[in-house]
């Protein structure tokens, strides 16, 4: 029961937060590994298999990825958000992938930890209290690794104290459109972030309504885009959303499609491996009975090519476990 009380606080705290889009089976593989890194969004033309027509909103996603290469060092690691954001903001505006990327990976952070100041305070009261010696072992081992994941937060709040210190809400809700700009000049990490949000992610949505549109005019693109850079995450996020699984923004994009969804579960099945096979199979048996024999011979062909051509030789498996898209490793 104590056990269960600390699962549904840490849950109810998590979706509090709203601070990303939660696989099913997964998200960590695929994501680039230092925003400097990050690859250019590929631009080029999609097979027939590969993606659908080339419509105007593709046509004005590939205008908006023009990136340019800054001769200008970024601000030193670890400069407060606050002295850096202008100066990061007009960069990425002006097309500097580097200066977009740590922009939104500065500004998740300090989100991240702004929303956890608010919700601890709210939530560890719960997980504390009660009686140690009335719980078995199972339990209090599952506490200790609960109140470890507080602790972990807590050190990560006192150890950015500095660093996000001086912000107020008006830089926040700007996080969508900087995301967007990331995304666009080839973050992988924003780009899975943009795609899974929700209402609950996009800070300043009642005050800026046209996100939505931009939301729907450049998801699919930029799922196009990082699947052909052989990101899985967003792969595991477009099997989502046309499976229906979640109300969000993207899923509302692509509307429900099982044939799509075969595609991209059998997608992920070239790359799995162990427990993960079992799993995807039994999901596709699952949805194969309501798709036609030349549905299934078209997913299976289109999924073979897109391993082959941007996934050959990379596991899938990093999707086998549920993750929060937005959060990043060092948050």
């Amino acid at each position: 029961m104590r056990r269960h009380r600390i699962f549904v606080v840490i849950c109810i705290l998590a979706l509090a937060l709203g601070a990303g889009y939660f696989l099913h089976h997964g998200a960590t593989a695929g994501h680039a590994a230092h925003p400097d890194s990050s690859p250019a969004v590929n631009t080029g033309t999609p097979t027939p298999q590969s993606a659908p027509e080339i419509d105007a909103a593709t046509i004005a996603h590939k205008q908006s990825t023009h990136r340019v290469t800054s001769s200008a060092p970024l601000p030193p690691p670890g400069t407060p958000l606050k002295d850096t954001y202008a100066e990061l903001k007009a960069r990425a505006d002006a097309g500097d992938g580097q200066a977009a990327s740590r922009l939104v990976h500065d500004m998740e952070k300090c989100s991240w930890i702004a929303k956890m100041k608010l919700f601890l305070p709210q939530t560890l009261p719960s997980a504390l209290g009660g009686n140690d010696k009335k719980l078995t072992a199972e339990e209090l081992s599952w506490r200790e690794k609960s109140l470890g994941h507080y602790q972990k937060e807590l050190d990560l709040i006192h150890n950015n104290e500095a660093f996000c210190a001086g912000l107020d809400q008006k830089e926040f809700d700007t996080l969508t459109p900087n995301l967007l700009r990331a995304a666009q000049l080839g973050d992988t990490w924003a780009t899975d972030c943009y795609l899974s949000s929700g209402v609950t992610g996009m800070q300043g949505l009642l005050d800026h309504p046209e996100w939505l549109a931009e939301f729907k005019q450049n998801a699919i693109p930029l799922a196009r885009a990082a699947i052909e850079n052989g990101d899985w995450v967003a792969v595991g996020i477009m099997e989502h959303a046309y499976g229906g699984f979640f109300s969000d923004f993207i899923s509302q994009v692509t509307g429900t499609d099982l044939a799509q969804r075969y595609r991209y579960l059998s997608l992920q099945r070239f790359g799995a491996s162990g427990d993960f096979t079992a799993k995807l199979d039994e999901q596709i048996s699952g949805i194969t009975p309501n798709l036609s024999m030349d549905q299934i011979a078209d997913g299976d062909a289109w999924a073979q090519e897109m391993y082959a051509r941007h996934f050959d030789g990379t596991s899938s498996n990093g999707l086998s476990n549920g993750t929060n898209v937005c959060q990043m490793s060092d948050n």
